[in-house]
């Protein structure tokens, strides 16, 4: 496996070009998963854990990662030790780079503001209400900067469902489908 470096450019097109935001991401997605306990997880925690990360590590700049991940997720079977240990593998050289890459916001302790994420929210329900089209890429923002929340609850959001109806220009749905993700209280992940 080559030297991993994580790809600021590639990272801003996912985080709608706002550096503090790529800079929260990076940190929290350090936080989350530089501990994890890999002998305690079955294969299918695995299979949950690359479904994360083929979510989250776009806007880390880490696309192997991402592309990696991505192949373990369902509907793929369960990850075999060997797919296993490689997942762990492009995790730790992306946590590696991004220590040696931003040690400022590895060991800084910075946490996510909850507060941007709900701005966010009431900034693409207002833009939805007025038809604009500025609200496909704030669709995108909010929806990397609410996988980002380390430890807040995730509501199920069907992330591809949700980003055909706004191409289709169907902003009034679009709006009823994220309200209703964000006030249930039955799911726990996001789809994408």
């Amino acid at each position: 496996m080559t030297k991993t470096i994580i790809d600021k450019a590639y990272a801003l097109r996912w985080c709608n070009h706002n550096e503090a935001h790529f800079e929260r991401v990076l940190s929290t997605f350090y936080q989350r998963y530089h501990d994890v306990s890999w002998s305690s997880l079955a294969p299918s925690d695995v299979q949950r854990l690359a479904h994360d990360l083929k979510n989250l590590a776009p806007a880390c700049g880490a696309p192997q990662l991402a592309d990696y991940a991505a192949s373990l997720t369902l509907p793929a079977p369960l990850p075999t030790a060997q797919q296993q240990d490689t997942l762990r593998q492009h995790l730790h050289t992306t946590l590696q780079a991004i220590a040696d890459q931003y040690p400022q916001l590895v060991y800084t302790g910075q946490q996510y503001d909850i507060s941007t994420t709900q701005k966010l929210y009431n900034e693409l329900i207002q833009q939805l209400d007025q038809h604009n089209l500025k609200s496909l890429s704030l669709f995108e923002q909010w929806v990397s900067s609410y996988i980002s929340e380390a430890m807040a609850p995730q509501p199920q959001i069907d992330v591809t469902a949700i980003r055909e109806v706004l191409q289709r220009f169907h902003f009034p749905h679009a709006k009823q489908m994220i309200q209703a993700a964000v006030h249930s209280t039955s799911g726990d992940t996001i789809k994408s």
